[in-house]
């Protein structure tokens, strides 16, 4: 099968317009190429960024010390595990609010392609499951 027989028609998916070799680029000019999707009850936020898929969700909230205190010990060492294991790339953070927030970055290759794109979300979220598994085992608060 040749290369030609294997391009696409052009179509527009979400704020992406893939072309016809499968390459991204903003259907309107100068827009965030983001998205949203759900995984294990959470809202992931992803967003292209040059050459960078920058990926981010709140995947815990910590129960308050004095209503559930074996929980909340439970929940912090589950999430000194987490962080043990994280991927190159992967940051975790307590901002206000007692809502953990992780991100990750991954490189894509040059230029975009939507394949690339949908399977290093892919990925990332197989990669994530474990983590959130035990977050939910441990009490960890729905964020």
């Amino acid at each position: 099968m040749t290369a030609a027989a294997l391009s696409l028609c052009p179509f527009d998916l979400g704020p992406f317009h893939v072309g016809p070799d499968g390459v991204l680029s903003p259907c309107v000019p100068g827009t965030r190429l983001a998205f949203h999707f759900r995984w294990h009850h959470r809202v992931f936020h992803a967003e292209l960024r040059g050459q960078l898929l920058w990926i981010a969700a709140r995947i815990a909230g910590l129960p308050f010390g004095l209503e559930q205190p074996s929980v909340r010990s439970r929940v912090l060492a589950a999430l000194q595990a987490v962080r043990a294991a994280l991927a190159p790339g992967w940051r975790m953070a307590l901002p206000p609010g007692a809502r953990v927030l992780l991100e990750a970055e991954v490189e894509l290759d040059r230029p975009a392609t939507a394949r690339q794109l949908v399977a290093e979300v892919a990925r990332f979220a197989w990669q994530v499951t474990p983590c959130l598994e035990l977050l939910e085992e441990c009490g960890a608060i729905a964020p």
